[in-house]
């Protein structure tokens, strides 16, 4: 029984290092891209209308999601402590209420500043 345990031990641990390879080469491919100018960061905050202005919008849905996944990694970084500490199985924590709401309505502003700057682009193509 106590090399089945070692077995599943050996295992978890293996998986979760395939995990950490695959998404820090994933990382690094994207920020390999960016640097290379393959992937095109340059009008992310713009509007895609004439106007090429800074889109208010996108600017809000960038900053509250950066800070949504700050947190949220503080709490995991957390979890792991407390989990470690009191030698309990981790698991991830919950996301509160509040954040998803924050969240949503984060997105329902840039889609409705989309939605409606499309409807008044048509509405000046018609005139």
């Amino acid at each position: 029984m106590e090399i089945q345990k070692f077995g599943f031990y050996v295992l978890s641990k293996l998986i979760q290092v395939e995990i950490w390879v695959f998404l820090v080469g994933l990382m690094s491919s994207v920020f390999f891209l960016i640097i290379k100018k393959k992937i095109n960061v340059r009008g992310l905050l713009f509007e895609k209308t004439a106007t090429h202005a800074y889109s208010p919008e996108r600017v809000q849905l960038l900053i509250l999601s950066l800070i949504f996944v700050v947190v949220y990694l503080i709490q995991v970084r957390s979890n792991i402590n407390v989990c470690k500490a009191e030698n309990l199985p981790c698991s991830l924590p919950d996301i509160r209420s509040e954040y998803l709401l924050i969240l949503g309505g984060s997105n329902f502003a840039y889609i409705w500043g989309k939605l409606s700057s499309i409807i008044k682009e048509r509405r000046s193509e018609r005139a």
